[in-house]
């Protein structure tokens, strides 16, 4: 096969591929809220339509902004959020957090206490995803 084939057949399927992934600037973005009780968990469950990049920001944590808090990434299953493995990161109000890339399917936002809450902690934010 002549080496100018060959490129122009891989650079085909490299645009194939690219036209199914959503950078974050287009991505859809879900306004967020709940509770999250004092040694507790929350979750807020969201669909990917295409392969691309998750990005999650708390807008407001109340009463205290500076609650220790976590937020993972998980897929849904009978009621609960089941956590995918190097999706984790702390909850910090007004810092948006890159997850990286997921593949088009549901999920889950995990948030949870990590221990040092001294009072339910009210959240609201924004999901950003393809």
């Amino acid at each position: 096969m002549p080496l100018r084939l060959v490129v122009i057949l891989g650079l085909a399927g490299l645009l194939s591929v690219a036209c199914e992934l959503s950078t974050p600037s287009n991505n859809k973005i879900d306004e967020i809220s709940g509770i999250i009780p004092r040694g507790g968990s929350d979750f807020r469950e969201f669909d990917v339509t295409k392969n691309g990049e998750l990005q999650v920001t708390m807008t407001s944590l109340v009463p205290t902004p500076s609650a220790s808090l976590g937020m993972a990434v998980g897929q849904p299953s009978g009621g609960s959020c089941v956590l995918i493995a190097g999706y984790l990161a702390p909850m910090v109000a007004n810092r948006t957090q890159e997850f990286g890339f997921l593949n088009k399917g549901r999920f889950c936002l995990f948030l949870y206490d990590t221990g040092g809450m001294v009072v339910d902690t009210a959240y609201t934010g924004r999901i950003s995803h393809p």
